[in-house]
């Protein structure tokens, strides 16, 4: 009769508990590493039109918390106006699909055209947290009106803008 030596028994049990363990609810093993998918899945955000422009505008809200906003700006004229010119912090860039998002929150929730007034997107150091480096304004029933902010000596100075209109 054979008999193995230790090391050899040793390692078939290791091996043998190693193909079981994933069947065993006591084993454990090192998780695989999900935060990428987990960060990915709570960043996430399902976006709804509520207001567009024929001219290459949409304000979206946030399907889960509609006073978060989002202008998304896709007319190559206007993209590259607003891009070369951009807010404080680099506001107004364009992105890797060729459009600048602006985003920001209102107090009261968008559900149709006519809630949305107005947001403003403010700059990302603690600095200027609270100073606008976007300003994204309705105007009268039919038009948008994009504006970059940056400063100069303390004071708010307009980067750039651009009007969109046939907003519906």
């Amino acid at each position: 009769m054979y008999y193995p030596s230790s090391r050899s028994a040793v390692n078939f049990i290791l091996t043998s508990a190693l193909a079981l363990c994933p069947a065993l609810a006591g084993c454990s093993a090192a998780p695989e590493d999900s935060s990428d998918q987990s960060a990915a899945a709570a960043t996430t955000t399902t976006w709804t039109p509520v207001l567009k422009c024929n001219h290459g505008l949409t304000i979206d809200a946030d399907q889960n918390e509609r006073r978060n906003l989002q202008a998304v700006i896709r007319d190559p004229s206007a993209v590259a106006w607003l891009s070369a010119r951009p807010g404080a912090g680099g506001i107004g860039t364009k992105n890797e699909k060729g459009e600048i998002v602006l985003k920001g929150t209102v107090t009261r929730g968008i559900f149709s055209p006519a809630d949305f007034t107005s947001f403003a997107q403010t700059g990302f150091f603690a600095r200027d947290s609270n100073d606008p480096a976007a300003r994204v304004t309705r105007i009268g029933n039919d038009g948008v009106k994009v504006q970059l902010v940056s400063f100069a000596t303390g004071k708010e100075v307009e980067a750039s803008n651009w009007t969109f209109w046939n907003c519906h």
